[in-house]
């Protein structure tokens, strides 16, 4: 827990009061690689922090291919409830690409601890807006970078993540082929070497 605690702690300094309020809303979770944590179409109810280990959240086409949308690598927060949620239903799947350790709490308890200390709504402000910076910056640089600025982008926002996951995942991210982002990698450590 105290490396959640010093996450929070990034953003805003909360007493020890305040973090001894929010304890007994935290449930440890393991996920295995592959394992689901949420799904599209269904009602999954709780924030969630990634503590270690790498999730993505996807949608599928309307050929039924993954596209992936977002990666998340411990420590971080996985995108706030009220805006991965259309009407308490899922918008996106979330999956753990390597073995995780999360830490689950009931998003309608963390917002009722927002009302009730200016802290927790300070972190909580500072997380949407730092999502909102990310999703927006993703957007521009999909639609308007050639795919080799794209994959740099990727690279600069998810140091070392290419290590841990397949290929084939980060080229639904960034809307290319395996087969292109293989040649894209490869050019550009021949370029490095």
């Amino acid at each position: 827990m105290e490396q959640f605690k010093k996450y929070i702690q990034q953003f805003v300094s909360i007493t020890e009061g305040e973090w001894e309020v929010l304890v007994p809303y935290l449930r440890e979770r393991k996920l295995k690689k592959g394992e689901y944590l949420a799904s599209m179409n269904q009602r999954y109810e709780n924030e969630v922090f990634v503590i270690e280990g790498v999730v993505r959240g996807y949608c599928l086409t309307f050929h039924g291919e993954d596209v992936n949308v977002s990666f998340f690598t411990g420590p971080k927060i996985i995108t706030p409830y009220f805006s991965r949620n259309i009407e308490h239903i899922h918008s996106l799947t979330y999956q753990a690409l390597t073995d995780c350790t999360i830490y689950e709490f009931s998003a309608s308890a963390f917002k009722e601890l927002t009302m009730q200390y200016d802290n927790y709504r300070r972190f909580a402000t500072l997380i949407v807006e730092r999502e909102l910076k990310r999703i927006t910056q993703k957007e521009i640089f999909l639609h308007s970078r050639n795919a080799e600025e794209r994959y740099l982008f990727f690279r600069e926002i998810h140091p070392g993540l290419e290590n841990k996951i397949p290929l084939f995942h980060i080229a639904t991210y960034l809307g290319v082929t395996p087969m292109a982002l293989t040649d894209l990698k490869n050019k550009l450590n021949e370029e490095m070497a």
